[in-house]
């Protein structure tokens, strides 16, 4: 899809696009899950609720905000050389 075009200029999202899209709050269902998996990793030791629901929401917003990996190209085998006679 091609960007929208108004009198001779590509239309751009604002400039703070990206960052308003990283300040909504994460589903809490997902925090939820994220700190449950944190309690099990943990040997399921209780009395640290509050903390692994902390570290879940942390790990979430940098997982988000984090710039997306480049993806890997992929070289060109090399010809095998064959073997000189």
């Amino acid at each position: 899809m091609e960007p929208k075009r108004t009198k001779g200029h590509t239309a751009r999202p604002p400039a703070g696009a990206a960052r308003l899209e990283a300040r909504v709050p994460i589903d809490s269902d997902a925090i939820a899950s994220r700190a449950y998996a944190l309690y099990e990793a943990r040997g399921r030791t209780p009395g640290h609720e509050h903390e692994d629901w902390l570290l879940a929401e942390r790990q979430l917003l940098e997982e988000r905000e984090a710039p997306a990996a480049a993806p890997v190209r992929s070289r060109r085998r090399e010809r095998p050389k064959e073997a000189e006679a």
